[in-house]
């Protein structure tokens, strides 16, 4: 009964995950405007950065960054109407990868309404893990409750 409790709460969590997912993509379609880029540095503080917090070193000391797990967000840089954005990937890979990638140049998609809400993740990514992670959910819930009804 345990086991079965335990794998329906991680169908919850996979739910829960894929609504996140899906919520994301659907603000992906304001992304409407587009134009080239290039990856330019590197962040181990990809949400600071974006919020404009600088790197890590601007923030307290004590405040995790992914420095010690050597992951890290590329950072890129596009223009709009004479203007230079600069943002950090949401997603993190492997630190040697990221710093690979400087200089290669990228696709922006852009909110023709406020050019700094930008990404380079290809549209449709977060669709497609957003529906893996729904079949997921729904597999272990009736996993889960057939472990529940048998024992």
């Amino acid at each position: 009964m345990i086991l079965g409790m335990v794998i329906v709460i991680l169908g919850l969590v996979a739910l829960i995950v894929a609504l996140s997912f899906t919520a994301v993509a659907r603000s992906d379609g304001k992304l409407q405007g587009q134009t080239n880029g290039k990856i330019v540095d590197i962040s181990y503080y990809p949400e600071g950065f974006n919020k404009g917090l600088g790197t890590e070193e601007a923030v307290d000391p004590s405040y995790p960054t992914n420095r010690q797990q050597h992951i890290a967000a590329t950072v890129y840089a596009y223009v709009v109407d004479g203007v230079e954005y600069r943002r950090a990937t949401n997603y993190l890979i492997n630190e040697g990868a990221a710093k690979k990638k400087i200089g290669q140049e990228c696709q922006v998609r852009y909110n023709v309404n406020h050019p700094a809400e930008a990404s380079i993740a290809k549209r449709g990514v977060y669709k497609t893990i957003a529906t893996v992670l729904y079949v997921v959910a729904v597999v272990l819930s009736v996993i889960g409750l057939i472990v529940i009804v048998i024992m």
